[in-house]
């Protein structure tokens, strides 16, 4: 069975990473302190003050039974072992912390063969790591000692660090002395290092679907970008409710209609009729052009006609004239392109 010992610090960050590790290292249970919010995914069973819980992911096989739940812990039977989760918090007084420290020997006297106990007990021991023992870790280790339970934690790193400040372990590991050789490859998760990895693949995910998305508008005008825009758009609220001749003014004003006329036949000589473009006039409307933009569909890019506009402007000026002559344009400068804009 694999254990993940997690203390989330009420993180929304922490709370995300968790189902990341969770997956890729195929956690069967989660001991969580300090949680952000109740999990909907898999069993979630947490204390009375919401400081404490247990979490198996819906992928898990791992079988329960029994939970307890109490002021500063909680515990379940979980496969073969009684697994205890539980939260001390700093502000409580030496007397507070001892009651609820009895509460927890108390459920771990009565829990039947294995036992894990775990969570954030705010207090210092050399034997986890910290360079002295205050009160409250003598009396965790005294409980540890009547119980026959022994400290799984290996190495010095931080669990927990304030900005600023030296890193300190508040988060313990206690197992049955008998199983403690059960336990292998107990180690810390450091924290920074899985959140940027996090963070890089949330990055490159939202990356990737936004050029999809965006690929999917070009290649199909009613997909998925259109469901996006119109389940927005269902959203507000409804239109007022107007007359038939509003409409028909609305409508008369949006699209105003005008007489059918004869197609022409012939194209007109426009060289009488149209001035044709000089060369200062191509040359300054080329430079007008906004450089650094994306292109449209014609997939010119500004800087390129700029490039022609400066080297070789008649090139681009007997393309102009030429189209006022013909009557003809590219079917491209016709069109327009949709565009998303992310706001991510």
């Amino acid at each position: 069975m694999k254990v993940l010992q997690a203390n989330m610090h009420r993180s929304r960050t922490a709370n995300d990473l968790l189902l990341q590790i969770a997956l890729e290292h195929h956690v069967d249970l989660a001991i969580i302190s300090e949680q952000y919010k109740t999990r909907e995914d898999g069993l979630w069973i947490e204390d009375e003050t919401k400081t404490a819980a247990l979490w198996i992911p819906a992928f898990s096989t791992v079988t329960h039974h029994t939970p307890i739940r109490q002021n500063c812990y909680v515990s379940a039977q979980v496969a073969d072992w009684t697994v205890i989760s539980c939260y001390l918090t700093p502000s409580d007084d030496i007397t507070t912390f001892q009651r609820k420290l009895e509460d927890i020997e108390d459920a771990a006297k009565q829990a039947q063969g294995k036992v894990i106990l775990a969570g954030d007990f705010n207090s210092r021991a050399e034997e986890w790591g910290m360079a002295s023992t205050n009160s409250r870790g003598r009396k965790i280790l005294n409980m540890a000692a009547r119980l026959g339970m022994v400290v799984a934690n290996i190495g010095s790193a931080a669990t927990f660090r304030r900005p600023g400040n030296e890193g300190t372990i508040p988060d313990i590991t206690l197992v049955s002395e008998e199983m403690a050789n059960k336990v292998a490859e107990w180690k810390e998760q450091e924290y920074k290092k899985a959140k940027k990895d996090l963070n890089i693949a949330i990055r490159k995910s939202k990356i990737n679907k936004w050029k999809c998305l965006c690929n999917d508008v070009n290649s199909d005008p009613w997909g998925l970008g259109y469901k996006i825009v119109m389940k927005k758009l269902r959203s507000r609220r409804s239109l007022p409710e107007l007359q038939v001749e509003q409409m028909d003014n609305i409508v008369g004003a949006l699209f105003p209609t005008h007489e059918i006329r004869p197609r022409r036949r012939t194209v007109p000589d426009l060289e009488e009729r149209v001035d044709m473009f000089t060369l200062e006039e191509s040359v300054r409307s080329t430079n007008s052009l906004k450089s650094r933009k994306a292109p449209g569909p014609d997939n010119i890019p500004a800087e390129v006609l700029q490039a022609i506009a400066e080297r070789r402007p008649n090139l681009l000026l007997d393309m102009f004239n030429a189209c006022i002559r013909k009557g003809l344009f590219p079917k491209q400068w016709k069109l327009q392109r949709l565009v998303l804009i992310s706001k991510v």
